[in-house]
């Protein structure tokens, strides 16, 4: 994904050409498909003169007046908190319209449809897991800018007490906030491996 970094500076002319060399410090690569490479560059650049002259000039990097590390920031927050176990935390992290969605299919809210308000999340999410699982746990791997939102790749881990089966599944979640609040969350995991560790097939 392209993120536009504003700035006072007129953008690079589109026809700029980029010139790719090997490692070792030789000339321009001659490889198949070079041509087809430079003109996709080329279009690229396009379309980025066109963004910015659409924009205009502006200051600094943000995005509807908050900074996409800020956002970052605030889903490194949350999974930091959930992490300590800190779910009080967590909750105030949250919209109080926080709409929050599990996979469909998940044992928990097999229709998809979201939980309105943090109070929704902690009494049909937080407590479950607390309790229902032995070291459930979230590893956050990475954090990815997507404009709109943040989109968090996690593995689960953990043992469903009354399976007594383990869980190792990777995850994504997609965040989205407003006013530096967690307003929105999409949960996407192998709904399958859920539903086997869980008993609900």
């Amino acid at each position: 994904m392209l993120v536009a970094q504003r700035s006072d500076r007129p953008l690079m002319p589109y026809r700029r050409r980029i010139t790719i060399r090997r490692q070792s410090g030789g000339g321009p690569c001659n490889f198949p498909g070079y041509a087809a490479l430079d003109q996709v560059v080329t279009r690229a650049w396009a379309i980025v003169n066109v963004v910015g002259s659409a924009y205009g000039p502006v200051q600094g990097s943000r995005r509807e007046g908050r900074s996409v590390v800020d956002d970052v920031q605030l889903a490194r927050d949350i999974y930091d908190a959930f992490g300590r176990g800190d779910v009080s935390a967590v909750l105030g992290m949250m919209d109080p319209d926080i709409e929050w969605r599990e996979a469909e299919g998940n044992p928990y809210k097999p229709d998809g449809k979201a939980w309105l308000g943090p109070d929704a999340v902690l009494n049909n999410l937080f407590i479950k897991l607390g309790t229902e699982w032995d070291g459930f746990t979230v590893h956050p791997m990475e954090f990815l800018d997507a404009g709109s939102a943040v989109v968090v790749e996690v593995r689960y881990s953990g043992v469903y007490k009354q399976t007594g089966k383990s869980l190792d599944a990777q995850v994504c979640h997609v965040l989205k906030m407003r006013d530096g609040k967690l307003a929105s969350f999409q949960q996407y995991v192998d709904t399958g491996q859920l539903q086997d560790v869980m008993g609900a097939r």
